[in-house]
């Protein structure tokens, strides 16, 4: 098993290479930008469950404010970008694929480091 930090990043090297599809390719990105937002949205929720800050591991309520909005702007622009390869229009994903890292990267940069003696 990956530590939940690593987690994401072959998501989002596998991202990188999707850009400027075909309608069925552009279907195939969506559905795995999709996936990359549950699987950021499962970590975050693994946060916001830490107790309150007192003593790590711990949450603060600044930083759940500012992973709710970026996992907001990454649903939208997934949603939006669903739409649109859904009907067949070229989707330029740039903006799904961004806000979907943005996202991931500040799920990351909260998440506590891995416990010592924790699976790799």
């Amino acid at each position: 098993m990956m530590p939940q930090r690593l987690c994401i990043l072959p998501l989002v090297a596998l991202l990188a290479g999707f850009s400027g599809c075909s309608s069925t390719s552009q279907i195939t990105t969506v559905d795995t930008l999709k996936v990359g937002l549950a699987t950021a949205e499962t970590l975050a929720d693994v946060y916001v469950k830490l107790p309150l800050c007192g003593s790590p591991p711990c949450h603060t309520p600044e930083a759940v404010e500012q992973i709710a909005k970026a996992d907001q702007v990454a649903f939208d622009a997934i949603q939006a970008a669903s739409k649109g390869a859904a009907s067949g229009q070229t989707v330029d994903l740039t903006a799904a694929q961004s806000a979907l890292v943005a996202f991931q990267g500040l799920v990351t940069a909260y998440m506590p480091p891995p416990s010592k003696g924790a699976a790799p």
